[in-house]
């Protein structure tokens, strides 16, 4: 099965990730980040239908859904048409289990970071059109979806959650 984890950036995508995959012996594979253009896409998104149903596998973001919301926020170029994230949507996700990693309480998530780390006005500005706009995508998600909210759950809890349901 594949257990996509989607999310803003540092909701505890990559920490979730880490600390399920020492629990299991699951493999995990990165194919977020900012497309580079529709050779980009289709080469991340051909890797991941190749992974077999066999094997469970972690799975650090896909494109076909921070793509989408990092382009309305940001005003990207559209590389991809709305038809086909929907064939893609289906086809990767019909099969998976998604855990949509929120950052609701954004103030919280902000004071975490020490000095160094602090974000600007403008950053904040951005971080929460993100979060509004994951949010909005995952409220009438029609696939197999946990929320994780780290203030909320604990990485044990989600863990647990997670092995279940791939059970």
């Amino acid at each position: 099965m594949k257990i996509i984890f989607e999310g803003p950036d540092g909701s505890g995508k990559t920490t979730a990730i880490s600390y399920i995959q020492k629990m299991t012996t699951w493999d995990t594979v990165v194919s977020g980040g900012p497309l580079l253009c529709r050779k980009d896409f289709k080469k991340r998104i051909n890797s991941l239908i190749k992974l077999t149903e066999e094997k469970n596998f972690l799975i650090d973001r896909i494109s076909i859904i921070s793509n989408k919301i990092y382009q309305k926020v940001f005003d990207r170029k559209e590389l991809i048409k709305n038809c086909e994230y929907l064939k893609l949507e289906e086809l990767l996700l019909k099969d998976s289990l998604t855990v949509f990693c929120s950052a609701n309480n954004i103030e919280y998530y902000d004071s975490k970071f020490d000095d160094d780390h602090k974000i600007d006005q403008g950053q904040f500005i951005y971080r929460k059109k993100i979060v509004l706009k994951y949010e909005k995508y995952f409220k009438d998600f029609k696939y197999r979806l946990i929320n994780f909210d780290f203030t909320k759950t604990t990485l044990e809890e989600l863990s647990k959650e997670i092995i279940n349901e791939c059970k």
